[in-house]
């Protein structure tokens, strides 16, 4: 059984297989002519690129004295190459060099210098001086009206009396009129220190503004005295590059204007992505083509072999099923030794008997008591012993058309007739020709 369900499993896998390049060919196909309708259209946009460039590269060689233009610029060269040569050894700036670097770390330290409060603490400790004096005028206050005779004296500690409730209160009012003046005291003074605060962060401020100012001014004097020092007659070679600078400008345009320069330039742009596109558009659809036609023939190959292997091998455990059976007392049961799974197709070892080829579970009841008669022959066939036969509900079947060998006790419901045992055909039965032994 478990050899079938191997060879289903591999025939599933060749069929998923012949599936699978099915689909590869019917892809290698749409990309294939997909391919090509892109390739058309990027020759044909190569073409329209290719003649708008040439027409304007006509243009621009066409449209001006490329000749003397190109003279004018190798003359340029030359002459700005013997500037230079004409030039004496380059002068010696080690010392500027050094002042600009050491200005440079002056510079960079005081843009890193920051604003250091020398009021801080003070102001500090004149915050923290508010913020208990307000939580002691609120004690204060608190108290003040809820001061009433009976009650305990803040002050004191004592109960207060009717005599001294006046006295109590007045001594509350002045403690938190003497709060308030504190209070204002000190924000006086915490006001002072703020100002002395931004005036001294303005000062530095501005002392910081002018240093840094005075240093980078000091490094442009240096460095402007090194230009002079290197430069010499750095006015003629000026020239001479601005005029370069003119010529290549020229050269450029050719006889193009400003926008149909920069037209040029952007078709060109296109022209190389256009052409790096077709290019790979071209070499995927001339990539070799796999040979999905011959590897299909040997999946189909395989799957017939397989076929043919599983149709033999139950060709087998039909046969055998049948040489199992044969010469046993059968007439229409039948016994099948294996089921055969819907989902994987694997064949499960089984025992189940069939009547005129049908399931017994999905018999009729007269049909059951057929085929259980038929079974209890064998029985006695196999084992060699002649049992009784016991048969329920006869009044299912019509007739017993073939009755079982041996003793039969039949059991029938008659409605309205009492509980009767009566016996049938006296005689003897018929002894099988084979002689069997009695039912112990």
């Amino acid at each position: 059984m478990t050899y079938i369900g191997n060879q289903r499993e591999a025939l599933k896998g060749f069929k998923d297989g012949l599936i699978a390049l099915e689909g590869q060919k019917a892809l290698l196909m749409t990309q294939t002519q997909d391919g090509r309708k892109d390739l058309a259209i990027l020759e044909h946009r190569k073409n329209e690129l290719s003649g708008k460039i040439g027409a304007l590269r006509q243009k621009h060689e066409e449209g001006a004295n490329l000749s003397g233009l190109k003279q004018q610029y190798t003359d340029i060269l030359l002459r700005i190459d013997e500037t230079g040569a004409d030039k004496p050894d380059k002068p010696d700036t080690a010392q500027l060099d050094l002042n600009i670097r050491r200005a440079t770390v002056a510079l960079e330290d005081t843009l890193k210098k920051q604003y250091e409060s020398k009021y801080a603490a003070e102001i500090e400790n004149i915050q923290a001086e508010l913020q208990l004096a307000r939580q002691e005028y609120r004690k204060k206050e608190a108290a003040h009206h809820n001061v009433r005779a009976g009650v305990e004296c803040p002050v004191c500690c004592r109960p207060i009396t009717e005599d001294v409730l006046e006295a109590t209160r007045n001594g509350i009012d002045r403690s938190m009129k003497a709060l308030v003046q504190q209070g204002v005291e000190k924000n006086t003074q915490f006001a002072q220190l703020r100002e002395l605060e931004r005036k001294a962060k303005d000062v530095f401020e501005q002392w910081k503004s002018e240093d840094t100012e005075k240093q980078q001014q000091r490094i442009a004097q240096l460095q402007k005295r090194r230009d002079e020092l290197l430069s010499g007659d750095g006015a003629a070679l000026s020239e001479l590059l601005k005029q370069r600078q003119v010529l290549e400008e020229a050269l450029d345009l050719g006889g193009l204007t400003a926008e149909e320069k920069m037209s040029l330039d952007a078709l060109k742009a296109e022209m190389q992505r256009v052409s790096s596109d077709y290019e790979a558009m071209k070499a995927l659809c001339e990539r070799p083509v796999p040979d999905i036609d011959g590897k299909a023939k040997q999946l189909e190959e395989l799957i017939r072999k397989k076929e043919d292997l599983i149709a033999a091998a139950l060709d087998y455990l039909g046969a055998r099923n049948e040489l199992t059976f044969r010469g046993l007392p059968l007439d229409k049961v039948g016994f099948s030794l294996y089921d055969i799974l819907k989902t994987t197709g694997e064949v499960k070892n089984a025992f189940r008997f069939t009547y005129e080829g049908r399931d017994y579970r999905k018999l009729s009841h007269s049909e059951r008591i057929f085929a259980g008669m038929e079974v209890s022959e064998l029985m006695k066939a196999l084992t060699g012993r002649n049992y009784p036969v016991f048969v329920d509900d006869s009044e299912s079947v019509v007739t017993l058309a073939k009755r079982p060998s041996g003793q039969v006790l039949l059991s029938r419901v008659v409605g309205g007739v009492p509980l009767t045992v009566t016996a049938q055909n006296q005689q003897p039965a018929r002894q099988p020709e084979q002689e069997m032994k009695k039912a112990s």
